[in-house]
Order: structure tokens, then C-alpha cells, then sequence
């Protein structure tokens, strides 16, 4: 009956640690890939999402928005999806190549 109690707390507390892992490293991606596009582009960016993929390997995001200013309320783009795939065997020789970027519901 112990024994019982313990794998099943145990169970229900690994499932936790991965649901919170997945959460927060979510967040961190979309707040560093928000702050980094901000910066690179400097213009305000809003992004709904980042999160990596592993099939294919690559950048997700989601709800990206650009805008001209911070007080400008009309965006000069809007992509409902866009998807980085790139070459992992590269990235490992500190090289970021993209071999494809999926586009979905692109607006100017």
C-alpha cells in the first residue's frame, strides 16, 4: 500500500517537473527571441510563442507582429506561423544555417 503511494506521488511529481520545464523554457524562449528581434530590427516586436522543434530541428514562433513605433497601432508584419529548419551538424560548429522557413498567414 506504501509502495503504492510513493510510486504513484512519484509519478504524479515527474509529470509536474516536465510540464513546468516545458512551460518556463517556453516562456524564456519567447522572451529572449522577443527582446532579440526588438533589438536587431529596432522596432517594437509581439510575439505570442518561440519554441524549438525537434522534427525538423529548428525555431517555431508564433503571433509575430512588427510594428513601425511604439505608439504606432498598424503593423508593417504579421505571420500567424514561421518555422526555421536548420542543420543541427552546423550549429554544433557554431554555424546557424537555415535550410527551410515555412511562412504561414503572412500579412503587409
Amino acid at each position: 500500500m506504501i509502495r503504492k503511494k510513493c510510486v504513484t506521488l512519484l509519478g504524479v511529481t515527474v509529470i509536474a517537473a516536465i510540464v513546468l520545464h516545458i512551460l518556463f523554457s517556453s516562456l524564456l524562449v519567447t522572451s529572449l527571441v522577443k527582446t532579440g528581434l526588438s533589438k536587431a530590427l529596432d522596432m517594437p516586436v509581439e510575439l505570442r510563442s518561440a519554441k524549438f522543434t525537434l522534427a525538423p530541428f529548428g525555431l517555431q514562433l508564433k503571433g509575430l507582429r512588427i510594428a513601425e513605433s511604439d505608439e504606432a497601432s498598424t503593423y508593417i508584419v504579421e505571420c500567424k506561423r514561421i518555422r526555421f529548419a536548420v542543420h543541427i551538424s552546423e550549429l554544433l560548429r557554431k554555424k546557424l544555417i537555415v535550410d527551410t522557413i515555412d511562412v504561414q498567414g503572412y500579412q503587409r
